[in-house]
C-alpha cells in the first residue's frame, strides 16, 4: 500500500511538471534561415518610407520568442501571425525584440526596423 503511494505521488508530479512545462514549448519558433533571394519578393532597399512609418506607428504585441538568428532573407514560419500594412499589398508585419519586421508575401523578411 506504502508503495503505490509513492508511485502514485511521483506519478502526479511528473505529470505537473511535464503540464507546467508545455506553455514555455508553445511559445518559441524556430525560424529557418534560406539563402537571401529576392527573386519574387520586394527588394530590400525598394521598401518605401510609408511602410516603415506606418510600422513604427501601429505597433503590435511581440510575437513568440524566435529560436534562431533573424535577418534580412529569414522566412518566417507560418505560427507566427503577421499584419497587412494598410494601403500596401504585398508588405506585412511583426514585432520582434521590441523592433518591428516588415516581411513580403512569401514571409521573407526584407527588412528589420531599428
Amino acid at each position: 500500500m506504502e508503495e503505490d503511494n509513492r508511485m502514485r505521488s511521483f506519478l502526479i508530479v511528473a505529470a505537473s511538471a511535464a503540464l507546467l512545462s508545455a506553455p514555455a514549448f508553445a511559445e518559441t519558433v524556430i525560424i529557418q534561415q534560406d539563402s537571401p533571394d529576392t527573386t519574387g519578393s520586394v527588394v530590400v532597399d525598394q521598401v518605401p518610407d510609408e511602410v516603415t512609418t506606418y510600422v513604427r506607428e501601429n505597433p503590435l504585441d511581440a510575437a513568440p520568442v524566435l529560436e534562431g538568428r533573424l535577418v534580412n532573407g529569414t522566412i518566417v514560419p507560418p505560427d507566427v501571425n503577421l499584419a497587412p500594412v494598410r494601403g500596401h499589398d504585398g508588405y506585412s508585419y511583426f514585432y520582434s525584440d521590441g523592433a518591428p519586421v516588415i516581411v513580403d508575401s512569401q514571409r521573407r523578411v526584407i527588412r528589420i526596423v531599428r
